[in-house]
């Protein structure tokens, strides 16, 4: 399957340059602390799930981070 999404090439620092570029831009970062709680509780969840044997509820949710441009590069978007 062909990328839909995503910066061209990208590799170590990309992140990093994401997040300057978003602080610069004044558009919300994907590396928010509400993702990042958000990607924790589902890690444990799936960790007390596969131990105990029942469902658990998540109680966060977080809205979707707007997808990057296909090949994009971050002193562009």
């Amino acid at each position: 399957m062909a990328p839909t999404a995503g910066y061209a090439n990208a590799s170590r620092g990309y992140g990093l340059a994401d997040l300057g570029r978003a602080i610069e831009t004044n558009r919300p970062h994907r590396a928010s602390a509400e993702l990042a709680f958000h990607v924790l509780e589902i890690m444990d969840a799936i960790l007390n799930s596969g131990t105990h044997h029942h469902v658990i509820s998540l109680a966060s949710s977080v809205e979707r981070p707007a997808p990057v441009p296909l090949g994009a590069l971050p002193n562009t978007w």
